[in-house]
């Protein structure tokens, strides 16, 4: 999922500040509520609205990035019986 534009954060948080709720405001945007209260709380807490980069994060913990690892077991096996037909 791509990152949202720093304009639309800002959007959230002028909607807070007319009264709106983050269900409200999460409604009116298209996007969760949950979403709006973390956005919320960035703004709260005097932190930068601005995206975080993803460029240094892993696919996820110990991942290729292949489908392969989403099912153990299975990739290994399919890569054992392909060096096994191909050494013969």
């Amino acid at each position: 999922m791509k990152a949202l534009p720093v304009e639309f954060r800002y959007r959230v948080i002028a909607l807070a500040e007319e009264g709106l709720t983050s269900g409200e405001i999460a409604e009116v945007l298209g996007v969760t509520a949950a979403w709006v209260r973390s956005i919320k709380q960035l703004h709260a807490s005097g932190q930068s609205l601005e995206p975080k980069s993803c460029a240094n994060k892993a696919p996820f913990a110990g991942g290729t990035g292949r489908r392969s690892d989403l099912r153990p077991g299975r990739g290994q096996a399919r890569h054992n019986a392909r060096r096994s037909s191909n050494a013969i």
